[in-house]
């Protein structure tokens, strides 16, 4: 992946729970991908690196949210699920 990777806020769970499959899918890739360094530009608030793992950015995955903040953070993002038909290549910032 060649572009740089931001970070635009944290998730909560999604509006519908994963299934415990989906979750184990889950987990189970991003093990495969687990890195000892952030991938994230830039330097990020002691809450989130506190106890975070970090994976090499392969996946994509979809996030359902109200709206952009005026700081560019998204507002009540919520996880929908991993989205194999896309490429991280393929990820832009929805305006």
């Amino acid at each position: 992946m060649s572009a740089p990777v931001r970070i635009f806020g944290g998730l909560q769970r999604g509006a519908v729970p994963p299934s415990d499959a989906d979750v184990g899918v889950t987990r189970q890739e991003l093990l495969l991908r687990e890195q000892a360094d952030s991938p994230f530009v830039g330097s990020l608030p002691r809450p989130v690196t506190k106890d975070a793992r970090w994976a090499n950015p392969e996946l994509v995955g979809e996030v359902q949210f109200a709206e952009w903040t005026g700081d560019g953070v998204m507002r009540h993002p919520s996880w929908r699920g991993l989205r194999p038909d896309k490429s991280p290549d393929d990820v832009v910032r929805e305006t």
